[in-house]
């Protein structure tokens, strides 16, 4: 096998790979068996029939043609691993010359898996990010609890903040209804602040029957990007009002909650708050280490196939969320006013930075020489089948070897990530 090696820009090499026609017997054979198994000849059983006899019947052009694939797959391998080639993607595969008689050439177009070197990673240091619970946020969720058990009655009288209201209304910019714009018997707690800012307020005063139309500004950011910064113009309908009342905060409420008084109950509450503000708190520090570190980093070139994977895996991400909220993919786009091309465009930069992200965790996993063990990925992946023993396409998916690699891989870089908590966030440590 002669293979000549050219540098291409973009992290990728071409190889063009020469097989003489002496090494192609053992692929010739096994084509011969193949091309009988699937065409059977009379007089032999299939897969059975002899070469000179598969030959004779099919030509041996369609020999070399159904050898191919099988020349590729054996020989591109041997190739990458003389050429100490770390690849990255599916190769492009292209055949020049594929003759009886005759040498196969095929060239192989290759992504190499970018060089990344770490540099002075060890003297980073980084302050983690304080957990602090305030009795301010025990508040805000002792309210949200007795906001939930309160009791309604409704009422003929004005709005008054507090007061659920229930309304019809529409919402329109430059006469034209937005998407999502109209409502029908929405209710809405005045002074929750669940609307955007003006709206409850603009509620204010107004009985049963009564209608108001008003303009109001869509704060910045907002989720619908196309909406933010926008003026638009609201018109309202009551429809009814209801006066709440919230239960006193006390013991024999808080026994009703949980069982236990007052005091104890935001103590409860405040030891939930920590250690849900710890979790938010350690991923905080742990997306800090890495930026610290790709930061001080050098890669080679980034090949175009590792960003368009990861464009194309934050766009799924995006439109599984999207559907996950009860809205179609298309109409999201439209009410955002953006393609899916243009959102691969602006998607681009924070792939990079993931792409990097993930080729520092491979390169600290082999600098701190951690890897996942047998019996680890074992453990998880018997943890995904117990989770999903009813779902027999989930079960096909954990079978397959890329499930294998992707939970190897997701083991050791909890186990970097472990590693660079330990030696590189220090509390009270500037840098």
């Amino acid at each position: 096998m002669q293979i000549t090696r050219e540098e291409l820009d973009r992290g990728r090499v071409k190889l063009t790979i020469e097989i003489p026609v002496t090494d192609m017997e053992p692929f010739l054979e096994r084509a011969a068996e193949r091309l009988s198994h699937s065409k059977p000849i009379a007089g032999f059983r299939p897969g059975r029939a002899p070469r000179a006899v598969v030959q004779k019947q099919f030509g041996d052009t369609a020999l070399y043609e159904q050898a191919i694939d099988d020349v590729v797959a054996r020989t591109l391998w041997a190739a990458l691993k003389e050429q100490q080639i770390d690849s990255v993607g599916r190769p492009e595969i292209a055949v020049v010359k594929l003759a009886p008689g005759n040498p196969v050439v095929y060239t192989a177009t290759i992504s190499i898996m970018p060089v990344v070197t770490l540099n002075d990673w060890q003297s980073i240091r980084v302050t983690p990010e304080p957990v602090v619970v305030t009795d301010t946020d025990i508040d805000k969720v002792i309210e949200d609890i007795r906001n939930m058990q309160a009791t309604e009655t409704l009422v003929l009288r004005e709005i008054r903040n507090g007061d659920k209201a229930e309304v019809n209304f529409t919402v329109m910019r430059d006469g034209v209804v937005i998407e999502g714009g109209t409502g029908k018997k929405f209710q809405v707690i005045v002074g929750s602040q669940q609307m955007i800012p003006g709206f409850e307020s603009a509620l204010l005063g107004l009985k049963v029957n009564d209608t108001k139309e008003f303009t109001l500004t869509f704060p910045k950011p907002y989720a619908q990007e196309s909406l933010a910064g926008t003026d638009a113009q609201f018109s309202v309908a009551v429809l009814a009002v209801y006066e709440r009342a919230l239960p006193d905060k006390n013991d024999e409420w808080a026994m009703r909650v949980v069982g236990k008084p007052y005091s104890e109950l935001r103590a409860m509450i405040r030891g939930n708050l920590a250690g849900e503000k710890k979790e938010q708190a350690s991923r905080h520090d742990e997306n800090t280490v890495i930026e610290r570190v790709i930061e001080r980093a050098t890669f080679s070139s980034l090949p175009e196939n590792m960003l368009h994977a990861e464009v194309e895996k934050m766009l799924l991400e995006l439109e599984n969320d999207v559907q996950h909220r009860g809205m179609e993919w298309e109409k999201y786009l439209k009410s955002i006013k953006r393609t899916k091309e243009e959102l691969s465009s602006e998607f681009r930069p924070q792939a990079e930075v993931r792409v990097k992200g993930a080729l520092v965790l491979r390169r600290l996993a082999d600098e701190l020489s951690l890897a996942a063990s047998a019996a680890e990925i074992e453990e998880e992946i018997q943890k995904q089948r117990d989770a999903y023993a009813g779902n027999p396409e989930a079960l096909r998916r954990i079978a397959n070897e890329d499930f294998k690699r992707y939970v190897s891989i997701s083991i050791a870089n909890r186990k970097v990530m472990e590693e660079l908590m330990k030696r590189l966030v220090q509390k009270n440590t500037t840098t």
